[in-house]
């Protein structure tokens, strides 16, 4: 019962910030591609933001199976911070001048 409550508390934190992950890309896709006269020094691709809009996807999933006791709790944990690596790693690395 310890461990399915444990679970349960560490799958919906995961899911929040697999949330905002996905928010987060949209909100940037949609300013950048959608809004009129904003301009932006430094702008993230495109193709990094969708990326990132799967990578949330993907946690949110793996959370879900996570509340659900699918998987363990060791691998949850290795694939989750691997995701939020490549995600956030995303993020800072891939910055190009908007011309």
């Amino acid at each position: 019962m310890k461990n399915n409550k444990r679970n349960k508390i560490i799958g919906f934190i995961t899911i929040s910030i697999n949330l905002l992950l996905v928010f987060d890309s949209i909100y940037w896709y949609y300013l950048y591609n959608f809004e009129r006269g904003l301009l932006f020094l430094f702008k993230r691709p495109d193709w990094v933001l969708i990326v990132n809009f799967l990578l949330g996807i993907v946690g949110i999933y793996m959370s879900i199976l996570l509340i659900r006791n699918k998987i363990g709790l060791k691998f949850f944990l290795i694939t989750t911070l691997l995701l939020w690596l490549v995600a956030w790693s995303n993020l800072f690395f891939p910055i190009t001048f908007s011309l």
